[in-house]
């Protein structure tokens, strides 16, 4: 009834993909409460719980009928009437019990049945008949265009199903020859597969009428030369015993190449020898080009119908309504509106908490608000300074401005978010309240505006009551703080956060580095202190060096002035000296000419 009955193994696959269903509705079921509360039918319009498990029904019963469809369901009969031209190919399979030797996986006679099949499902429009052999032949399907009779008959035989003596391929060859029921041979041929062992020796015998017949025989030979001994089953295919010659002996069944090669040569054939790989007849038949192709007369045959059709039409529907159904509600206060489903679909898969995270100091940065950590809306904004104060008091009681916002701030419309955001601060209070102010905080960051952030988070954490949002509240605080270079006041923010929500590993991280950078500013801070102390005791000193130096310098000025008018004085008795020192040598030279003048006179 069924083509490939092997598919029916993806039924496997069902719980998996009932299980993994299940999941994504508890998932989506969490997300849409944790985010919407008791207001998702304003949030979530078309939110139906009720539809989606409904939906999986129908996918259930939609990958049900796809695999009935792709394993081909066939029953009942059609008739087929067609122009073929091929070729009449004759079979012939020897049946003894030599082909049920294990010398080929699985043995012989099944790797046989597989090479035929697979010919059989190859698409060629030749007519295939069927002959099985032994000591004795059978022809057990005539040349034919019915594949179906050839594949029930081929899944029947099996080795001893004829002939009680040994194999006589010599006899067998000429049955298939006489079995062709016409005398133009030139588009017929044998397909002859066996392993080669010819006990009666007959076909010397038989050499001349296969050789006049002009019909060309192709030997497929199937086994190794090794061989191995032939077994004997019982009815449950158990090895009960061997085959023994008459002297006790284990029979060795071994591949006869050369008798095989000699029946191809003598009449225009080829021989091939198999190596257990898929496809090897199907192709060894499709080079075969010295048997002509013949067109056959107008070709009558039936086949079972194909009924896949019915079962893959009906699936494709099953997977329409389920899709159809896991939209969601299908009417919105009296209109229809399929289009926001999706969106809010989209964001409800999100994953639920998008923290902000600090691998690296230098690397805190304000955290992306998750759209469900603003999904819910808040209530009214008072402050002067907000630019939203104008929208407030414009928009009223918009239920679905916190899910506009949301979408505003992920595209990156930061002053549409905030509008958005204000359209709804009328309609929400207490920790809902807190949230929308949580989710101006982080839009304000966005638009470089850290003094409104900061109020707006300050706000946030008056209004909320619940520990884990005054948690984030303070986180993102923390980051705000850390991003303005307060470090004291982010350790602060950090330090809260986690008093509230221990199992926050961000917060205790930026806590840790937080302080880190607080230590090193302040040291930083101390040391410029030192460091002035130091530049101005230095200036002192300077200071005084400085007029000790002027003061030697004058001292000095003053010495050197001594000295030069020492010196002066000096200079000037030398001088004295030397004039005196002059005189007296004047005098006294005169007075030696005087002593001299008057001894010449009186001598």
């Amino acid at each position: 009834m069924f083509e490939n009955t092997k598919l029916f193994y993806l039924f496997l696959l069902l719980p998996f993909l009932i299980g993994l269903f299940v999941f994504f509705n508890l998932h989506f079921k969490k997300s849409a409460k944790k985010i919407a509360g008791k207001n998702i039918d304003t949030i979530l319009p078309y939110y139906t719980e009720g539809q989606k498990w409904i939906s999986l029904l129908f996918y259930i019963m939609g990958f049900i009928l796809l695999i009935v469809a792709l394993a081909r369901p066939r029953w009942g009969i059609e008739n087929i009437s067609t122009d073929l031209k091929g070729r009449d190919v004759l079979v012939m399979i020897d049946v003894s019990y030599s082909m049920a030797v294990p010398d080929v996986i699985p043995n012989r006679m099944d790797l046989a049945k597989k090479y035929i099949n697979e010919l059989l499902e190859s698409g060629i429009e030749d007519r295939i008949g069927l002959m099985v052999f032994s000591s004795d032949s059978e022809l057990l399907v005539p040349v034919t265009h019915d594949y179906a009779a050839v594949s029930f008959f081929l899944e029947s035989i099996y080795p001893g199903m004829v002939g009680k003596g040994g194999t006589d391929i010599g006899n067998a060859l000429v049955a298939g020859i006489k079995s062709f029921d016409d005398t133009d041979f030139s588009n017929k041929m044998i397909i002859l597969i066996t392993d080669g062992e010819d006990l009666e020796g007959k076909v010397k015998n038989n050499e001349d009428f296969i050789k006049d017949s002009d019909i060309k025989i192709f030997t497929v030979g199937i086994g190794t030369k090794n061989g191995e001994p032939i077994p004997l089953r019982n009815d449950k295919g158990e090895i009960e015993s061997y085959v023994k010659s008459p002297d006790g002996t284990h029979v060795v069944s071994k591949l006869d190449e050369a008798l095989l090669s000699r029946i191809a040569e003598i009449t225009g054939g080829s021989y091939m020898r198999t190596g257990g790989k898929s496809g090897e007849l199907v192709e060894f038949i499709g080079r075969i080009k010295n048997v002509k192709s013949k067109d056959y007369d107008k070709t009558n045959f039936t086949q079972k119908k194909d009924q896949y059709v019915m079962f893959l039409g009906i699936a494709l529907l099953m997977f329409c309504v389920g899709f159809i159904l896991d939209l969601g509600r299908f009417v919105k206060r009296g209109r229809t509106n399929w289009i926001t489903n999706i969106f809010a679909f989209m964001i409800l898969f999100l994953p639920l908490n998008l923290q902000g995270q600090a691998p690296q100091p230098q690397t805190l940065q304000m955290q992306k608000m998750s759209p469900q950590q603003s999904q819910t809306p808040a209530d009214d904004v008072s402050s002067d300074s907000s630019p939203i104060r104008k929208s407030t008091r414009n928009s009223g009681r918009n239920k679905n401005g916190a899910w506009k916002g949301n979408r505003n701030f992920d595209k990156g419309d930061f002053p549409k978010a905030l509008s958005a955001y204000a359209s709804a601060v009328h309609a929400f209070s207490g920790n809902q309240l807190a949230k929308l102010y949580l989710n101006l905080g982080n839009t304000f960051v966005k638009t470089q505006n850290p003094e409104n952030a900061s109020k707006y988070y300050e706000m946030a954490l008056n209004t909320a009551s619940d520990n884990e949002l005054k948690s984030r509240i303070l986180y993102q605080a923390g980051l705000l703080a850390f991003k303005n270079k307060q470090y004291t006041e982010a350790a602060a923010f950090f330090k809260e956060s986690l008093k509230l929500n221990d199992s926050n590993d961000d917060a205790r991280y930026n806590y840790a580095v937080s302080v880190l950078f607080a230590e090193s500013g302040q040291n930083k801070s101390d040391s410029q202190d030192n460091n002035q102390e130091q530049q101005d005791t230095k200036e002192d000193s300077q200071e005084n060096e400085n007029e000790n130096e002027k003061q030697e310098q004058q001292q000095q000025q003053q010495n050197e002035e001594k000295k030069a008018e020492n010196i002066k004085e000096m200079l000037e008795a030398l001088e004295n000296k030397e004039r005196e020192n002059s005189r007296q040598n004047a005098e006294a030279q005169q007075s030696q000419n005087q002593q001299q003048q008057w001894r010449g006179k009186y001598w």
